[in-house]
């Protein structure tokens, strides 16, 4: 059965450079063929029958525009119990970050794919190293080419290709292409030359107006839930009274301030690069307000705690005056003293 897999292919003129560049002389080793020469965005494995339509629909949804690559220095990696390999290095560009998510949400979306968890890393095979070789020779390989660079190249497609094993040896096909919107040039512009290349810059750079990838809802999803359920273990846990109530209130807010950072983070991740649009803006203004919230909870239940222990030590509340200093306006300026001084007691101080 065929093994399929999402790439972008690379102009001819590309795969010369890139042939050219190929070490020869190191023993061991395999170099990629030509026609293995290419970037590659998702291997998709086995494919069942009867998802072969879904997963044709599925990437035919995504729309994005075709951007440029800058192919740059060469490198290895090598796993654990894997071959090691000698690549090309592609310069991250946002555009071929954010088409990466967008296809992997929707196969998602269509079959249930499970993407890799590892940060996706562009790079373009030259060669695979079988058998152990001299460190120095693929040292001095690497020192040697360590400026090869390949001037910006316009992708406009990724490609769906199936491949099949003949004595080793792997043939592939061509199963279906899928096209990236043309650049063109701004209204009232025409065809002018210029326009188009400043549409270029605009699109290698990540600042077009192409919506962000749809996000990930179970990641979220899982994020609230897990903060909701925390909420509730919490509450049911000072009412049963298996932990005194001033712990649990410690203890929920620090797992809200840990969430809420968590969530945050994860989406800065997600979008990094891509341009937000009015709606985005909006949802990290929320979620910057909610984890500045729950941080804010977080410092004023620490106190309790850090308070009592410092008297414990025999540090008396001068030192401490500065750090607890909005606590108590807060005591002091708003209807919370009550709350406050029964949470504080709670800790044994006042």
């Amino acid at each position: 059965m065929p093994l399929y897999f999402l790439i972008i292919p690379l102009p001819d003129e590309v795969k010369d450079r890139l042939v050219a560049v190929q070490p020869r002389d190191i023993p061991g080793m395999r170099l990629a063929g030509r026609e293995e020469m290419h970037l590659t965005l998702y291997s998709l494995g086995e494919i069942a029958p009867q998802d072969d339509e879904a997963v044709r629909k599925a990437l035919a949804s995504v729309k994005a525009n075709a951007f440029t690559i800058t192919i740059s220095g060469v490198g290895r990696f090598q796993l654990e119990g894997e071959p090691q390999v000698l690549w090309a290095g592609v310069e991250g560009n946002p555009c071929l970050f954010a088409l990466h998510h967008s296809i992997g949400a929707a196969l998602t979306a269509a079959i249930g794919f499970q993407p890799e968890e590892h940060r996706y890393s562009p790079h373009i095979t030259l060669a695979r190293l079988n058998s152990p070789v001299p460190p120095d020779a693929v040292e001095s390989y690497l020192e040697h080419n360590r400026g090869f660079l390949i001037p910006p190249v316009l992708l406009k497609r990724f490609v769906l290709y199936s491949s099949v094993a003949v004595d080793g040896v792997p043939q592939y096909r061509e199963e279906a292409p899928f096209p990236l919107t043309p650049p063109t040039a701004p209204d009232g512009q025409g065809g002018n030359d210029n326009a188009g290349a400043e549409l270029l810059m605009t699109i290698e750079s990540g600042k077009n107006d192409r919506p962000l990838p749809e996000p990930d809802w179970r990641l979220q999803f899982s994020v609230r839930s897990l903060l909701v359920l925390t909420f509730a273990v919490a509450v049911w846990l000072s009412i049963c009274r298996m932990v005194p109530q001033h712990i649990a209130v410690f203890l929920l807010g620090i797992i809200l301030a840990a969430g809420a950072t968590y969530s945050l983070i994860r989406l800065k991740r997600k979008v990094r690069g891509c341009r937000l649009r009015r709606l985005d803006r909006l949802a990290f203004a929320v979620l910057w307000t909610l984890t500045l919230f729950s941080w804010a909870f977080f410092y004023v239940v620490s106190v309790g705690p850090v308070v009592a222990v410092a008297h414990t030590a025999g540090i008396h509340d001068e030192p401490l005056r500065l750090f607890y200093a909005p606590v108590k306006w807060l005591h002091d300026l708003t209807p919370l003293a009550k709350p406050l001084e029964a949470y504080a007691e709670a800790w044994g101080w006042r």
